[in-house]
């Protein structure tokens, strides 16, 4: 597990795959990572066969919400992805606020990538997703102090997390 962890994040996708797919007893992590590297890959349709499958037994979690729409962006299916969100914010939870933001980030809504991830945060306080949402967006903005802000909110609620070098990622960039 760790081996396919490690391989995917130096970008050895096949490597990477091998190893995951050996995984006797797969979690859900092991599957969101599968989807990942098929999508690293190219291989949209492996990818997105994974991610419904994902969606269809766990459709209320953050993680699998973010790998499905993330595979049908990659696969270019923008449109099913911002339909799925829309039928997501009618629970109005902070997830389905989250993942909204997140969709209109990576689409190119700044704006109301930060709308959403604000909403969530209001929400659930120490959402990470959102808080990494609503810190790119701040970014993306050009207010570098406190997305650095929120990048150790990140790392307080979460220490290590990847969010906070994403994040910080967006700041550096010039």
């Amino acid at each position: 597990r760790i081996k396919s962890i490690c391989l995917a994040e130096m970008e050895e996708y096949e490597m990477a795959l091998s190893c995951v797919t050996g995984i006797k007893e797969q979690t859900v992590g092991d599957r969101v990572l599968m989807v990942d590297i098929y999508s690293s890959l190219g291989e949209h349709s492996a990818a997105n066969k994974i991610a419904e499958s994902l969606i269809g037994e766990f459709p209320k979690e953050y993680v699998v919400m973010r790998c499905y729409v993330t595979a049908l962006i990659l696969a270019g299916r923008d449109k099913e992805a911002v339909k799925f969100v829309r039928s997501c914010l009618k629970d109005k939870s902070a997830d389905s606020n989250a993942i909204a933001a997140y969709v209109m980030r990576i689409t190119g809504n700044i704006k109301a990538a930060a709308g959403y991830a604000t909403r969530a945060i209001q929400i659930d306080n120490g959402h990470v997703g959102a808080m990494e949402t609503l810190g790119i967006c701040l970014a993306e903005k050009g207010e570098i102090d406190k997305a650095r802000i929120v990048a150790g909110a990140i790392n307080e609620k979460s220490p290590g997390d990847k969010a906070a070098l994403n994040v910080l990622s967006y700041c550096d960039r010039d």
